[in-house]
């Protein structure tokens, strides 16, 4: 897995479980290979189903029938009691392949759906149609769930990023606001920035 936010959160999320006596199997879809930018607990178990996204519409749609067969294939052989999922297109597929299987599904959103223009169109309508279908949908604000409920109708659960502790450094600290994420959007650095040029006159 990558690097990413969503990807830190589900590392969090997934070694807490296995600490506390959940076991724990993790599917990945897109990566060219098992490698883990975040450590991962050598207890959750590891699933990658290698198919890349397509290019134009016809490889995507292709891409996309052939995640959901072989993320139906993989649920069927975990036989997990709760699905965890995140980021819209995942969920919308792991919906799909959950279909008649008896499982929850619970997914996550990490970005407002307002804002989050890596969603695309049909991935749009695909969400409005599936989320009902979740036993619940995460988001982090109320704005956005919100709007989630008024888009999907689905039950929606709002829990904020997961904390983590961070090492205590002795080191001679410096007045410096530090901003990380990609330049899109949903990121808000707009917002930051004008907050503050508010803050300082400048």
């Amino acid at each position: 897995m990558g690097g990413g936010g969503s990807e830190r959160q589900i590392v969090i999320l997934a070694n807490q479980l296995v600490l506390r006596g959940r076991a724990v199997a993790l599917i990945t879809n897109n990566e060219t290979s098992m490698n883990n930018d975040y450590e991962l607990h050598p207890s959750v178990g590891r699933h990658h189903l290698g198919i890349l996204p397509g290019h134009n519409l016809f490889s995507t749609l292709k891409s996309c029938i052939l995640t959901v067969r072989a993320l139906r294939k993989t649920i069927r052989y975990v036989q997990p009691k709760v699905i965890l999922s995140f980021i819209t297109a995942t969920n919308v597929l792991t919906l799909l392949a959950a279909l008649g299987l008896g499982v929850r599904v619970i997914v996550s959103d990490r970005s407002h759906p307002a804002v989050d223009e890596s969603v695309t169109l049909p991935f749009r309508i695909l969400r409005r149609l599936t989320y009902c279908l979740s036993s619940a949908v995460v988001v982090q604000t109320h704005s956005a769930a919100k709007l989630t409920v008024a888009l999907t109708g689905a039950r929606v659960v709002i829990i904020p990023n997961i904390l983590r502790e961070l090492p205590k450094l002795n080191v001679a600290r410096e007045q410096l606001l530090l901003a990380v994420g990609r330049l899109a959007r949903e990121k808000g650095h707009d917002v930051l920035l004008n907050a503050f040029s508010i803050v300082t006159g400048k």
